[in-house]
């Protein structure tokens, strides 16, 4: 598919130790990515002792945010993101907004947003994705 790749190295630790739990609600959006081998299981059998496990927690409980689902297809190395639509028209998805807590100091993380809806017409004209992390000074 026409996705976009994100590729990110640093972590940002702050929600260490904390239980996340896989919502879809649009009040709280707190996403626990699943394994592609995993099989369907309950959310919150899923995300017991995830961050023991190493694994990433994806939030977008915060205003704008718009991560929809995450699947691990790398173990602790990539991810395949969907984002939601746009409100007034669900077929556009041109732009992304999440957090992603867990990583590892100098994991390196990717990111592929499978169902980008301009990946090839944004990312050919030299557009790159903005990312911040608490640990960097600027974006």
């Amino acid at each position: 598919t026409g996705g976009v790749t994100i590729i990110y190295a640093e972590g940002d630790n702050e929600d260490e130790g904390k239980d996340p739990t896989e919502l879809r609600s649009n009040k709280d959006k707190t996403l626990l990515q699943k394994p592609a081998n995993e099989s369907q299981t309950r959310p919150s059998a899923r995300s017991t002792n995830a961050m023991d496990k190493g694994r990433l927690s994806f939030r977008c409980n915060f205003e704008n945010g718009n991560l929809w689902t995450a699947r691990e297809v790398v173990p602790r190395a990539e991810w395949d993101l969907e984002i939601r639509g746009d409100t007034n028209n669900s077929k556009y998805r041109v732009w992304f907004y999440f957090a992603v807590s867990n990583i590892k100091h100098k994991q390196v993380c990717i990111f592929n947003i499978v169902n980008f809806s301009k990946g090839r017409s944004l990312y050919r004209e030299g557009m790159t994705p903005l990312v911040r992390s608490t640990h960097r000074t600027s974006w």
